[in-house]
């Protein structure tokens, strides 16, 4: 009875295993969807939630990065000509304290359905996104017939210098602005090599450093110079893509900052501040103000983890500095800036 007893816990242990390691797989949720069918335009969005990222309001605790997942769930289910891929960067699960299950989703949705849920794996070896950009590779619509691209990242504050801890699950993967930069070249392709948009909702990366990573992969970037406060870019504004009017960079990140700043300034008192970036218009300055910044960067061993003005350094201080740069910003309603009624619409580490 006993090794009865014993083989059978053995046998439910190894089943718990196996399903763990499972994939969800290829669901079609309408069954006269063909998965041939063209878009006309791409978003990307890479939800990260591999972190701390629970936070309070009215008694009740929530995750941003599960809240962000239904919005853009909501808004994929409304692109009835467009194409969404939804990756949620989950932590890794524990299963009996003993297994490690894989828990990284894709929502893939084209045209208003959705045509893949899959849990897929990460090697620990590999750089940012290139396990999506393999998913995205092998379900992506015919690149040559869409006529745009986005791509939205949230999470935490991307950070100036390689970090290894960002992903708590793959603490070998190492993460930084460059790192960054590089993944994201995993959802271009030749016929469309640069975003009309690339939206960062996190903290403090509207930066010098971050915009010039950026600067050749999109004509426009949306990111805050500052905090965002545990708050997420509004994507009801994505709905507009199906006009074919609306497909620019300047119109989507215009309308996503304009909702944005009007939520969170009736909703908080500190600082709010979103940027956004032409670079076509930066390409007279970009290159001199981010040497600027590394230099004094350079003659620093430590800085505050919060930005400010990058007119708070001398050296950057310059006419014409927010050229090219659409800014909102409201000052805190308390402390020392609560008078400062404009900014530069770029932050620096100081």
């Amino acid at each position: 009875m006993k090794n009865y007893k014993n083989s059978l816990l053995l046998f439910f242990l190894v089943w718990i295993l196996f399903i763990s390691c499972q994939s969800t797989g290829h669901i079609t949720q309408s069954d006269d969807f063909d998965p041939d069918q063209a878009a006309d335009y791409s978003v990307v969005m890479v939800i990260h939630g591999d972190s701390d990222y629970l936070f309070h309001q009215n008694g009740n605790s929530y995750r941003a990065d599960e809240e962000v997942l239904k919005d853009a769930i909501s808004v994929a289910e409304e692109a009835k000509t467009g194409e969404f891929f939804i990756f949620h960067q989950k932590p890794k699960r524990k299963i009996l304290w003993l297994f490690s299950r894989e828990n990284r989703q894709l929502y893939h949705y084209r045209n208003g359905n959705l045509v893949n849920r899959e849990r897929y794996k990460v090697d620990e070896a590999v750089k940012p996104f290139e396990a999506e950009g393999r998913l995205y590779e092998q379900y992506a619509a015919n690149s040559e017939e869409l006529d745009s691209r986005f791509f939205f990242y949230f999470g935490h504050e991307i950070p100036l210098r390689e970090e290894s801890d960002y992903h708590h699950s793959y603490p070998s993967i190492k993460f930084s602005q460059i790192t960054f930069a590089e993944g994201i070249d995993q959802f271009t392709t030749d016929a469309l090599p640069r975003f009309k948009l690339i939206a960062l909702s996190t903290c403090n990366n509207g930066s010098p450093d971050m915009v010039t990573q950026l600067s050749t992969k999109t004509d426009y970037l949306l990111a805050s110079p500052h905090n965002l406060h545990l708050s997420h870019f509004d994507l009801a504004p994505l709905t507009m893509l199906e006009n074919t009017d609306a497909r620019t960079g300047d119109t989507i990140g215009r309308e996503i900052a304009e909702i944005t700043y009007q939520r969170l300034s009736e909703s908080t008192r500190t600082s709010v501040t979103i940027s956004l970036y032409s670079m076509a218009e930066l390409d007279n300055y970009l290159n001199s103000m981010y040497a600027g910044y590394q230099e004094y960067l350079r003659g620093k061993d430590r800085f505050a983890s919060e930005n400010s003005d990058c007119r708070s350094i001398d050296e950057l201080d310059l006419p014409g500095l927010s050229a090219g740069v659409e800014k909102w910003y409201r000052a805190p309603q308390f402390g020392p800036l609560s008078g400062v009624d404009s900014h530069s619409g770029w932050g620096c580490k100081y």
